[in-house]
């Protein structure tokens, strides 16, 4: 009975021991960044022209877990994307701001986010494989695109160079992340993760030239930012 005893107390023990050494993962992941600008504006509800210059990109991930229990965790994520900006979104919104025809776009810089995303988790697993669910809300900062763009305003050639900007706002969204185990402590995953932010930049400074005369006005540009971020990477658990 007593070594009986001592055997299960041995069991517990070990497995308690082998599972605290799994509660805490790294996952280091980088991928395609997936501009879902029609889903942006239907969650929100505005106007499409708040969701035109966004276009596609490359993400990278760094994210920690912690298991509460076998299923249940707490995850926190940090995301940089870089997102190109589409030279016919900038024309849309170039074309309605300042009224400009027969625009043509130049000088386009791409988009940067850096955001921290926290959430709860719930993970099940079959065999090596494990699935993580996620939901996310957290903080990011974006740097909004420069660009130059040029045309005609009655009749008479303009060009106007728009400035870049920077905004900070909460972000929310969802995720998933299968992975592989290679070893007790190494795996392959693969992560999908779904955000969306509104980015609203105020006072971005423009050089608007027309017939000779040049100005300096300030305008406020708000865009629905909806971005599907598909990284493949490694999970280190300790």
């Amino acid at each position: 009975m007593k070594s009986m005893s001592r055997l299960i107390f041995c069991l517990v023990f070990f497995a308690g021991t082998a599972f605290a050494q799994d509660r805490f993962s790294v996952n280091i992941a980088a991928g395609k960044s997936i501009s879902l600008r029609e889903l942006a504006v239907r969650v929100t509800g505005r106007n499409s022209l708040t969701a035109q210059m966004a276009g596609d990109g490359l993400a990278f991930q760094v994210g920690t877990d912690f298991q509460f229990s076998r299923h249940l965790g707490f995850t926190a994520r940090l995301n940089y994307n870089q997102n190109e900006t589409r030279e016919e979104g900038v024309k849309n919104y170039a074309a309605v701001i300042y009224s400009i025809n027969d625009l043509t776009a130049s000088n386009i810089q791409d988009w940067r986010a850096l955001s921290l995303m926290v959430g709860p988790t719930l993970k099940v697993f079959v065999g090596k494989l494990s699935l993580q669910g996620r939901l996310l809300g957290g903080y990011t900062t974006i740097t909004g695109p420069a660009f130059s763009a040029k045309g005609s305003f009655s009749n008479r050639d303009i060009s106007v160079e728009t400035k870049t900007g920077t905004a900070q706002n909460w972000a929310f969204g969802l995720g998933s992340t299968v992975a592989f185990a290679l070893t007790p402590h190494l795996s392959l995953a693969i992560n999908a993760d779904y955000a969306q932010t509104k980015a609203e930049f105020g006072n971005i400074e423009n050089v608007v030239t027309a017939a000779g005369t040049t100005l300096t006005p300030t305008t406020t540009i708000v865009q629905d930012l909806g971005v599907l971020n598909v990284t493949g990477g490694l999970v280190f658990s300790f």
